[in-house]
């Protein structure tokens, strides 16, 4: 008998037996897959923003494009390293090396055990958020930002940071549009969206407003952001043992971060 998978995104039914949907095993697994590859480009990336030009300046990668690939690669590395950690927690355990393709090598054949950890459902979308962030910052042009969508067609337009109009890529379109405009009206597609601390910074920073998760952490421990509801992650058993998890909305932690909000009294 099916029960409905439990990963926020996802609306398919995971088998009997199963802790998440195929789908979504499949998901983890290429996450975890494409990890060598990405810190190669990260890295590569990264050593063309340190490096010098004859003349003193920098090479070829500007300054928020490095920064963007470094906080990129940390995420990764972290988020790899706290999963390795919550399986690994035995004395005598044998440890993968510090490095993300390894602790991604080490989780790949985990993953039976990583599915069945209680905290399944912030795994897949911690690990899947970061490799996805990772893949935005090496797909994206260098030094640009996500504007949103074209109107007339819906091809992704990318800007410079602080332009204030965006044209279309297409050749048979080449629509125009208000960046501003572009940009409220992500964020009001996004708002009332609900996720956990790294969902809704990843959303946050898709819509160009930089946080981290701990980010979001530190804001509910200075009570300048609460949940907005609880899930429960592992069923009836999670209830009585009063293990939910806090849900977050994207609207409430980007007025934090445009310091619309000081702080909650309740």
């Amino acid at each position: 008998m099916s029960r409905p998978c439990p990963i926020d995104t996802c609306e398919r039914p995971a088998p009997g037996g199963q802790p998440v949907c195929g789908a979504c095993r499949a998901d983890l697994e290429r996450a975890l897959r494409a990890v060598p590859d990405l810190t190669r480009e990260l890295d590569l990336t990264l050593s063309k923003q340190t490096s010098k030009t004859p003349g003193g300046r920098s090479a070829e990668i500007p300054l928020a494009f490095g920064e963007g690939a470094s906080n990129a690669s940390a995420l990764l590395h972290n988020t790899l390293c706290k999963w390795v950690c919550e399986l690994n927690r035995a004395e005598t355990a044998i440890w993968p090396a510090n490095a993300p393709a390894a602790m991604a090598g080490w989780l790949s054949g985990s993953l039976s055990r990583l599915l069945g950890h209680p905290g399944v459902i912030e795994a897949h979308e911690e690990i899947t958020g970061a490799v996805r962030d990772a893949q935005r910052i090496i797909d994206r042009p260098p030094g640009y930002v996500y504007a949103g969508p074209c109107t007339a067609c819906s091809t992704a337009m990318y800007v410079k940071p602080g332009a204030a109009y965006a044209r279309c890529p297409i050749l048979t379109c080449r629509e125009y549009h208000d960046v501003a405009d572009r940009r409220e009206w992500m964020i009001a597609q996004c708002e009332n969206l609900l996720g956990s601390s790294a969902y809704v910074a990843m959303v946050c920073r898709g819509l160009g407003v930089q946080i981290s998760e701990s980010t979001v952490r530190m804001w509910v421990k200075r009570r300048k952001l609460q949940p907005r509801t609880w899930t429960d992650p592992r069923g009836n058993e999670a209830i009585r043992e009063q293990r939910k998890r806090p849900l977050y909305r994207v609207g409430d932690v980007i007025d934090v971060a445009l310091g619309n909000v000081q702080k909650f009294t309740a």
